[in-house]
């Protein structure tokens, strides 16, 4: 009984699977539609052809089960599952063809040449003179005529040629260069008139040139010459970087700080003229000039640094250098005195040589016009020292030998416009 009944319950499970089987490849068949292979036709007796079967309908498909009565199976359109998403035009970078990216700056892309040249217009101020009184109305003791501890400012003029020698396995280019500084004139007059002059020079009173006297003044001048010659070493741009634009792939360079050092020789001459007079008012006949002129001739060797902040087209930064000198220093003097009585002319000289010591430091900007050529500006101060300047020589107790007084420590700014070009 038992084994009857394992066998039905067997028997109904085959049965039932062999039925759902067969409901599964209907409903395929339905979905797939009639076969119009060549196998079907010549099954149906139909003409065997050469055609090859039509392709299944593109696209996926899904069952529809919520709707009785129709098909449970569709295509289902390619739009209806995937939409396409809008373009954004400005996102879309420009096709460059086969060319290299736009280049905005390189490390390769300035200072790039054999040659360069930098001019500058120099506006220059002579300060820090020591003040010297000449001399005082006796019948006032307040009109006094004495020299400025500053000469105001003289135009001049800065030159540079430079060549590259090359560029070294750190990316520095190595240049010799030669820098003119100069052509910068002071002049400077001035005059008192009164009753009773007399100088704060000659508290003797032996020099009746210039006691009792009606007028007194003085002309001064003086000029400032610079040469250099130094050996330079120039930090570069390091590798460009590509930066993606709205316009597609450009090519531009890292700004960074570009340090340098120059080391050199250098000639700095500074040579004045001063002219002190006196005269008298009629029917008085003394009167006095003491002419004097100085030269200073400095050799010395000098080192330098500066330090740029480098952009793609511009650059800011600071420069300073100084160095030890030798000065030979000279003074010439000649006083002539007209009294009732004739005067010794006074004409004598000396020479000195010692150290002196010279230091600048400028402030510049550049802005590149164009690749090789580039607008700058410039603030600089100088400082000398111990060197002879004419007003300070100015002396009416005689000494034997004559003597040189290099006291003279003029300090110097200035401002300079000009134009950097490389070729």
């Amino acid at each position: 009984m038992r084994k009857a009944l394992r066998g039905l319950l067997l028997l109904g499970i085959t049965f039932g699977l062999a039925c759902a089987l067969a409901s599964r490849a209907a409903i395929a068949q339905e979905a797939a539609g009639p076969d119009d292979s060549p196998a079907a036709q010549s099954m149906e007796g139909q003409p065997d052809t050469d055609q090859p079967p039509e392709a299944p309908a593109e696209g996926p498909t899904t069952f529809d089960l919520l709707e009785p009565g129709r098909d449970h199976v569709r295509p289902v359109e390619p739009e209806s599952v995937l939409t396409p998403l809008p373009v954004v035009e400005d996102w879309i970078p420009q096709d460059q063809g086969d060319g290299p990216a736009p280049t905005c700056g390189s490390g390769s892309w300035l200072n790039r040449g054999r040659w360069y040249v930098q001019e500058d217009l120099v506006y220059f101020s002579d300060n820090n003179r020591k003040r010297v009184i000449l001399a005082t109305d006796l019948a006032t003791n307040k009109i006094t005529l004495s020299t400025s501890g500053s000469l105001g400012f003289a135009p001049g003029t800065r030159f540079t040629l430079g060549h590259y020698l090359g560029r070294d396995y750190l990316n520095r280019d190595e240049s010799i260069e030669f820098t003119f500084f100069g052509l910068n004139r002071w002049s400077q007059q001035r005059g008192v008139d009164a009753g009773l002059l007399v100088t704060k020079l000659d508290p003797a009173f032996n020099n009746p040139g210039f006691i009792d006297t009606s007028t007194q003044g003085y002309s001064y001048e003086s000029d400032f010459n610079s040469y250099e010659l130094n050996l330079r070493l120039n930090r570069r741009l390091g590798r460009d970087r590509m930066e993606l634009t709205r316009d597609g792939w450009v090519r531009t360079c890292q700004p960074t700080g570009l340090p340098s050092f120059f080391v050199g020789l250098r000639v700095v001459t500074v040579n004045e003229t001063f002219d002190y007079f006196s005269l008298p008012t009629a029917p008085a006949v003394n009167s006095g000039n003491y002419l004097v002129h100085t030269h200073n001739n400095m050799l010395g060797f000098q080192m330098g640094t500066d330090w740029f902040y480098q952009d793609c087209g511009w650059r800011v930064g600071a420069q300073a250098k100084a160095g030890p000198y030798v000065n030979f220093a000279n003074q010439e003097s000649l006083v002539t005195q007209t009294d009732t009585t004739p005067i010794p002319t006074r004409d004598e000289s000396a020479n000195r040589s010692g150290l002196a010591f010279l230091g600048e430091v400028d402030l510049m900007a550049a802005y590149q016009i164009r690749r090789n050529i580039a607008l700058r500006a410039s603030y600089d101060i100088m400082f000398i020292n111990n060197i002879a300047l004419a007003p300070e020589q100015v002396s009416f107790v005689v000494t034997d030998p004559p003597i040189v007084h290099p006291g003279g420590q003029p300090f110097y700014e200035a401002v300079s416009i000009g134009l950097e070009i490389v070729w």
